[in-house]
């Protein structure tokens, strides 16, 4: 079990350094298009996604940046 957890602790280490280069290629998505992506997930996969959808608008709703 010492050997598995000193494994995990030098893997965690090295993707602290950025070793492995993990969020490589995958680029910026804006706001907008992270609350469609976010939004349409919920619908097919969450009861409660007018929740959701309603802290969304809030956040919108309340910062200056997407009047």
């Amino acid at each position: 079990m010492r050997d598995a957890e000193k494994a995990e602790t030098i893997l965690k280490a090295q993707i602290l350094q950025g070793k492995y280069d993990l969020a490589e290629g995958k680029g910026e998505m804006f706001f907008d298009k992270l609350v469609a992506v976010f939004v349409k997930y919920g619908e097919i996969n969450r009861i409660g996604w007018h929740n959701d959808k309603y802290t969304v608008e809030e956040i919108k709703r309340h910062n200056s940046l997407y009047d």
